[in-house]
């Protein structure tokens, strides 16, 4: 485990799970990574920190909340216009502990309605708000072909204020593949301009999780 605490263990973070659908990491061959930005709350600092990733040259993946969006739609549609990549984040903050399918197949799609209305986008992958998915939401996404994106480090920027330790949780003993969740916290924002910036000079190239997948995964 990294210093700090990365929340993904070092076992699970290198394998992609065939039978469920369900990625950890992406393709380790390339300098690559992706800073995965997770969307169920903090909406008010979305334009900030689309300033910041315009600033670096960067187009990433948003993963967001069908509640959110129906809130804040002026902010989403400008993370699409932006040239971002958007996925679904059910409707709510809860939606990867469901165990009802159905209930789960309404959250997805009703989430899929509403970010295809503002932006004109269909999703395909999903990521979970809040822990590993259930068995029911693995299940599902399977049957309907959605990848579930996990990540490979969580620094924990919901929690942690101290810029210091989010830097390193982001950019210590960094891996060809990483996924790097992050969050539109006024923590993260202070300090994604540092990070995007080591990650320039150390010449990884930040992409998309649909370009960090391709062409294969572990």
């Amino acid at each position: 485990m990294l210093s700090f605490g990365i929340f993904i263990s070092a076992s699970k973070s290198r394998f992609h799970y065939n039978d469920a659908n369900i990625y950890y990491v992406g393709n380790m061959d390339a300098r690559r990574i992706t800073v995965s930005i997770s969307v169920f709350s903090g909406a008010n600092y979305l334009e900030k920190m689309l300033d910041i990733l315009n600033r670096f040259g960067v187009k990433t993946t948003f993963f967001i909340t069908g509640s959110i969006a129906t809130k804040y739609p002026d902010q989403i549609l400008k993370i699409h216009e932006g040239g971002h990549e958007i996925g679904n984040h059910g409707y709510s903050k809860t939606s990867a502990q469901v165990t009802d399918k159905a209930a789960f197949a309404g959250e997805l799609s009703t989430t899929e309605s509403i970010l295809f209305n503002l932006c004109k986008v269909r999703t395909e992958m999903y990521a979970p708000p809040i822990g590993s998915p259930s068995q029911t939401v693995a299940s599902l996404c399977k049957d309907i072909g959605y990848k579930i994106i996990m990540s490979s480090r969580d620094i924990g920027d919901l929690t942690v204020i101290n810029e210091s330790i989010l830097f390193e949780r982001a950019t210590l003993n960094i891996r060809n593949g990483d996924v790097i969740l992050v969050h539109p916290t006024i923590s993260t924002i202070k300090v994604l301009p540092k990070i995007l910036e080591h990650f320039s000079n150390e010449n990884y190239d930040i992409v998309t999780i649909s370009k960090i997948l391709e062409p294969h995964v572990y």
